[in-house]
């Protein structure tokens, strides 16, 4: 999936485990995802969560195609909502 429009190292993986079983991977910027997003500042900042060293980070009962779109959003895409 093409997510990311900002450059940098790709230096985390994280791993989206939908609800009908399906798994998708998707490379993120970790320093983009924190400075943009409060759940992932919490999660990435201050070493408080294993997930703040990790290089994969899995997310049960995630939507793959919604995490999609926060990343493009995220990573400063363009969203198309299919509108």
């Amino acid at each position: 999936p093409k997510t990311q429009q900002t450059s940098g190292p790709l230096d985390l993986t994280l791993v989206a485990f939908g609800a009908n079983g399906r798994v998708q991977s998707f490379p993120a910027q970790r320093g983009v995802l924190a400075a943009r997003c409060p759940y992932f500042h919490a999660m990435f900042e201050g070493g408080r969560f294993a997930e703040s060293d990790a290089k994969e980070v899995a997310l049960p009962e995630t939507n793959p195609d919604a995490l999609e779109i926060i990343l493009q959003h995220l990573h400063g895409g363009t969203v198309d909502l299919g509108t």
